[in-house]
């Protein structure tokens, strides 16, 4: 495990922590594309992806793939092709990871992927990744926490 970060931030400066994982990513490409994104109901997991988004040039909304599971957004990124986003707090079973084929997802380096709960997919944890924990100081602040795993 290495550390890569930690930073208090307000909701207005999401885009500031967003922005900083990003350039970290696009100078260290050839570690992993996975994000597990952990945190409490309402931390700001999906805050970060639509902010994550739209910094990497994705123009439309995106939303919690809570009932979809799996939601992908394409971004005019010179580096990354797409945003996965996978909400996996309904996630029960084994059947699921292979219905919506995860794996394809993982290895295709061109792609962002984003687990909201991945401990719910365990076969995840094969797989490098970054681990994005946030964490609520108070209604309007939240501590996050950048860690990267290899595998």
């Amino acid at each position: 495990m290495e550390s890569i970060f930690d930073l208090v931030y307000t909701r207005e400066e999401l885009s500031l922590f967003a922005k900083q994982v990003i350039e970290h990513i696009e100078s260290h490409k050839e570690k992993s594309n996975i994000f597990f994104l952990k945190g409490d109901l309402g931390a700001g997991k999906t805050s970060f992806v639509k902010e994550f988004g739209a910094l990497l040039g994705f123009l439309g909304e995106i939303h919690s793939p809570t009932y979809t599971i799996l939601q992908t957004y394409p971004i005019p990124h010179k580096i990354f092709k797409n945003i996965v986003h996978v909400d996996a707090y309904r996630v029960d079973d084994d059947y699921t990871w292979n219905v919506l084929h995860m794996e394809e997802y993982l290895l295709k380096k061109d792609n962002l992927v984003c687990i909201e709960w991945p401990d719910k997919f365990p076969q995840l944890h094969n797989y490098s990744h970054y681990e994005i924990s946030i964490d609520h100081i108070d209604m309007n602040t939240r501590k996050a926490r950048v860690l990267y795993y290899e595998k």
